[in-house]
């Protein structure tokens, strides 16, 4: 039996390292690593975990309670059953995390040898994408090269897969027993590393997130005067890709500019008022879609991943005017508002909330008490929490598998360092 625990062990600890490489395949490899994981990991439960995060545990079984009720309200009971009954495996896998770091702290160790993998090899490849139209599997560049996906073909998915990696390489980094001034110059270039990456990728609402984690995270640190040097530098050529390539300037900046509405119309812009818009013409829309189902459903919504399946219905116009449809509202919120409800969607505020609070917290220690020292390993978790959990972003779909997949990394080395947060 300990020769079998010790297989399960391996497993576990195997899939976890192999997590961010399949993610690059695509879904369905890890999305088996993690149910079987989730398996094992129940059959291996401690009832420590019962009691040690009870709070936890009951605030998510009221989120998956309203989720389940909500599908079986809705009139998509079986399509809308595939994703919120089966959606227990991500928060057993946060756990799953927490227990191998817990058990295995030379994973982390590990883990940063395959990250920093990752990102040179993309980095790699997106700049042959770049440069020569296609990357070294031959997939061109899309959209006269507006588009990079490197290695995800044609899921432009390239930046917000970087955003989610790169600060767990920064964590993995300082949370290692290595000098001060190699961990610092490392961290500038994984910075500079992801940046261009997501740069490239011509995705803007991981660039924008990208700024907000650097800011979040030059407040906080005690090196301002090297990073601010550093940044200043990985900023200018960040800039300079974005001004000397007329594809990015117009995906990035120029069409930005027009779909804010900070701009008058420009030809092939149908847009059907004027003024500031949120995000983009296309997306408020979607957003006052989701908010429409809302007020029609105010407590259990439309159905888990059922806003596809509701946003051309009479009762969802506005103004008259028919929306353009999509899968989902294109953001977290709005969309756990329409399709799930209230209660599932003031958990979700207030998990966002307590996670800024941690951020405040060091805040106060760090930059009113200069006494206090700060792990830094701890929070850069923090600082991916606020990312992931961003209310005033364009997201994907909150019940698809690939954006949970990069979800639960964050949350689970979070709920590794459990012993410097109070609340959890």
């Amino acid at each position: 039996m300990i020769k079998f625990d010790n297989y399960l062990d391996l497993f576990l600890r195997l899939g976890f390292l192999f997590l961010p490489i399949g993610l690059i395949a695509g879904p369905a490899i890890p999305d088996f690593i993690i149910i079987l994981s989730s398996i094992i990991f129940i059959f291996k439960l401690n009832k420590k975990y019962l009691t040690e995060y009870k709070l936890i545990i009951s605030f998510f079984l009221i989120f998956y309670t309203f989720n389940i009720f909500s599908s079986l309200l809705s009139d998509n009971v079986l399509f809308s059953l595939k994703s919120s009954i089966f959606y227990i495996r991500f928060f057993i896998y946060v756990f799953v995390i927490s227990y191998i770091v817990e058990k295995t702290p030379g994973i982390i160790k590990q883990l940063l040898y395959v990250l920093s993998i990752i990102l040179t090899l993309l980095l790699i490849d997106t700049l042959i994408q770049f440069i020569i139209g296609k990357n070294i599997f031959g997939y061109p560049a899309a959209d006269n090269g507006h588009r990079l996906a490197s290695f995800f073909k044609d899921e432009y998915i390239l930046g917000s897969y970087t955003l989610k990696i790169f600060p767990l390489a920064l964590f993995c980094l300082q949370f290692l027993n290595l000098n001060q001034r190699l961990k610092n110059y490392s961290s500038v270039l994984i910075f500079g590393i992801s940046g261009i990456i997501i740069i490239l990728s011509g995705d803007r609402a991981p660039l924008y997130l990208f700024f907000i984690f650097c800011l979040l995270f030059l407040i906080l640190t005690d090196n301002k005067k090297f990073y601010i040097f550093f940044g200043s530098i990985v900023c200018t050529i960040l800039i300079f890709f974005i001004l000397t390539n007329q594809p990015l300037k117009k995906r990035i900046i120029d069409q930005t500019i027009i779909e804010l509405g900070l701009t008058e119309k420009k030809a092939g812009y149908n847009f059907e008022k004027n003024g500031i818009f949120i995000f983009s013409p296309h997306h408020e829309k979607l957003i006052s879609t989701g908010f429409n189902m809302w007020k029609k459903n105010k407590y259990f919504g439309v159905g888990p991943n059922n806003f596809r399946n509701n946003c051309e219905k009479i009762t969802y116009k506005d103004g008259g005017e028919i929306f353009r449809c999509n899968n989902h509202p294109h953001n977290l919120y709005v969309q756990l508002l329409s399709e799930t409800g209230i209660i599932p969607f003031v958990i979700l505020v207030l998990l966002f909330f307590v996670i800024v609070s941690y951020y405040v917290k060091y805040f106060i220690l760090f930059n009113i008490n200069k006494k206090s020292s700060i792990d830094y390993s701890e929070f850069i978790l923090i600082i991916l929490a606020i990312i992931n959990l961003w209310p005033l972003t364009t997201n994907g779909n909150f019940f698809n598998n690939y954006l949970n997949l990069q979800m639960i990394l964050a949350f689970g080395f979070l709920l590794s360092q459990k012993k410097n947060f109070k609340y959890i």
